[in-house]
């Protein structure tokens, strides 16, 4: 019998066995958090304990959590709705019991008590895979303590359940107990610190015994004090990233006959592992014959008309379902049947396809941004949770993805851009840098002309979006028409006639909408006001800390282009032009420059530049100003007054 095992993957990792010193009174007194003084609210106690138990049909984990909460302020008031999220699986599902919660109010000097009624505890479907239960505890107020628990069982051993040592709001105190069997052995990794305040491993009292077999359960406890709050910074790759938490992945089975089965040893295994899978590299073998015997037409094609072919036909014939993940979640049988599958089904199925018409392509399984990047240095299969495809197009490697029909051939989408990941090839450890170095662009051309009589601006716009603001753009247009319409409105215009738009359905070409308008403008003592490029420019700054730790991450590098042509009227002169600007460095680049021309016109001309898809924290200070001189200068007035008017002024 194997020694009941959790292996440690934190690096430098020094433990503290200081016992908890955390004081269990309800904290119905505090005032404020002594570590955040500002925190609308603290958790003043927050574990967890998993165990393993046994029925007839061996074991299952059981998961408990009791937290405690100090309420400062109404702003915190949404920590009293919680939602604990349950996960389906394809026999069996889990289930969460005896959920109790209390809210407590200082009432004088008598503490007043009222407990959540079983009956406002609601299921929530959200997917194929996963639902809710849902509650709010009652009789929220400024200076309450709200405390709830429940139990959750699952089926699912393979998922120990994680934990998250950090919150939007501080922590005073936060554990994690586990207590291993010695049949499962799972790794484990820590983000974001480097020590723990508590841990203690142990083994526990008395012993359990399973198919005639004795053992006693190994205790691990890991706990943390005082973590301020995780501040969800604007830009940043995925708070997965930078939240400090625990996760954990099955690396062995221990049967009692004494066979080992192994879940994770290196990254040449996972790539085993993943080629002889059913969901995963046979079904990619399979989808190589439909491509020898329903692609054969495509044969004398060039590589890149292979590919376009491939994924056009991917892209017009399935749809995704909105679930991403590196397994076909469907047989190909059914896939093609219902023309619908997760991520895997489709870019697997066009990996082979493409194999099959003898285009040389591998498999890189990937993690998206919402979920977090994956590190090298463990072989965690659950960091990832997509696939995409690596082909050769005349000779050079190009990744390539069939599950988005709003992006191009040329280009993944959005949330495939996260770092790097990891090629799955037989007898290999490759990574693949995954990085979108290529600008997408916004550029706003307005022409107009002033009538004085009526205080009116009117001319047309035209605005062309390129790279991936053109793939955002053209979403948005076509999921909501109408609310497109309204956010042109909202840039202080108001539209003679409905947009006119170019290439809606057309991934391949940039997204342009054009519009006629008219706007009404300040006429004060004589003087006519009005901003020129009216509110296409942004109105704030989305970098609004005085600090930054975390690095910047804006996908892919950006330009806004803004041209505007004014037609003053006869009789009319500009009293005001704003001042030019230019300043431009290795990281960004602003240029500003009104100034009148032939016929008597003003031509202002406006561009910001973010030169690379990240940056460091020590950058931002930079980009923030580069917002807030934008904002300056792109939201200035000009003023125009009548000739005579300043004529007279002038004497």
């Amino acid at each position: 019998m194997n020694k009941p095992t959790l292996l440690i993957l934190l690096a430098c990792l020094f433990f503290s066995t200081e016992p908890n010193a955390q004081n269990e009174d309800s904290g119905i007194n505090l005032s404020k958090c002594d570590f955040e003084s500002d925190a609308p609210a603290v958790i003043i106690f927050d574990k967890g304990q998993t165990d393993f138990y046994q029925d007839q049909d061996g074991f299952y984990i059981n998961f408990q959590r009791t937290k405690r909460v100090k309420i400062f302020k109404e702003s915190a008031f949404d920590q009293a709705e919680v939602s604990i999220d349950l996960y389906i699986g394809e026999t069996d599902m889990e289930k969460v019991y005896d959920i109790k919660a209390v809210t407590y109010n200082l009432n004088g000097n008598k503490i007043e008590t009222t407990h959540l009624d079983s009956r406002q505890i609601f299921k929530e479907p959200v997917n194929d895979y996963w639902y809710r239960k849902k509650f709010a505890l009652p009789n929220i107020k400024e200076g309450c303590v709200i405390e709830y628990s429940y139990t959750i069982k699952t089926p699912f051993f393979m998922h120990l359940p994680d934990w998250e040592f950090q919150s939007d709001i501080p922590t005073m105190y936060s554990e994690y107990t586990v207590s291993m069997t010695p049949f499962y052995s799972y790794m484990y990794r820590a983000q974001g610190f480097s020590k723990f305040d508590v841990y203690e491993n142990k083994k526990k009292g008395s012993d359990r015994s399973f198919i005639g077999m004795n053992f006693r359960d190994m205790m691990y406890k890991f706990g943390m004090k005082n973590i301020s709050s995780f501040k969800d910074e604007s830009y940043i790759s995925s708070r997965e990233d930078y939240i400090k938490k625990i996760d954990f992945q099955l690396s062995e089975i221990n049967y009692p006959s004494g066979y080992s089965k192994k879940y994770m040893t290196t990254w040449p295994e996972l790539s085993k592992n993943l080629l002889e899978s059913t969901n995963f590299g046979r079904y990619i073998d399979k989808s190589e014959k439909i491509g020898n015997k329903q692609f054969e037409h495509l044969l004398t094609k060039s590589d890149q008309e292979k590919i376009d072919a491939v994924l056009d036909y991917m892209k017009s014939n399935y749809k995704p379902n909105g679930y991403t993940n590196k397994w076909a979640s469907k047989s190909i049988k059914e896939f093609n049947k219902e023309k619908t599958g997760n991520t895997a089904n489709i870019n697997l199925m066009a990996l082979g396809i493409l194999r099959g018409i003898g285009i040389e392509a591998e498999p890189i399984i990937i993690s998206t941004r919402n979920h977090g990047k994956v590190s090298d240095r463990f072989p965690f299969s659950d960091l990832f949770n997509n696939v995409i495809i690596m082909a050769t197009v005349d000779g050079k490697k190009k990744l390539f993805d069939a599950t988005d029909g709003y992006c191009p051939n040329n280009m993944l989408p959005a949330m495939c851009y996260n770092g790097k990941g990891y090629l799955v090839k037989k007898d290999s450890e490759t990574w693949i840098q995954i990085k979108n170095h290529n600008l997408s662009t916004i550029s706003t051309t307005i022409k107009y002309s002033l009538d004085p009589e009526n205080n009116t601006l009117s001319g047309f716009g035209v605005v062309r979006n390129s790279g991936h603001k053109s793939i955002h753009e053209r979403k948005k247009y076509n999921k909501d028409p109408e609310k497109f319409k309204q956010s042109v409105l909202d840039k202080g215009l108001a539209l003679k006639n409905d947009l006119s738009v170019k290439d809606a359905n057309n991934e391949s070409k940039v997204f342009q909408y054009k519009f006629d308008f008219e706007s009404k403008v300040d006429n004060i003592d004589g003087q006519i006001i009005f901003s020129p490029f009216f509110k296409f420019p942004d109105q704030t700054n989305p970098f609004k800390q005085e600090k930054r730790e975390l690095a910047i991450d804006l996908i892919y590098p950006t330009a806004e282009k803004y041209t505007a042509e004014i037609e003053i009227p006869e009789g009319y002169k500009i009293e005001h032009l704003p001042e030019p600007y230019a300043k431009n460095s290795e990281n960004t680049q602003m240029a500003f420059k009104a100034h009148k021309t032939t016929g008597n016109k003003i031509l202002i001309t406006a561009t910001i530049s973010l030169k690379k898809p990240v940056y460091s924290a020590s950058v931002y200070p930079e980009l923030k100003r580069l917002f807030n001189n934008a904002i300056e200068k792109l939201n200035q007035k000009i003023v125009i007054v009548k000739e005579d008017v300043v004529a007279m002024q002038s004497l």
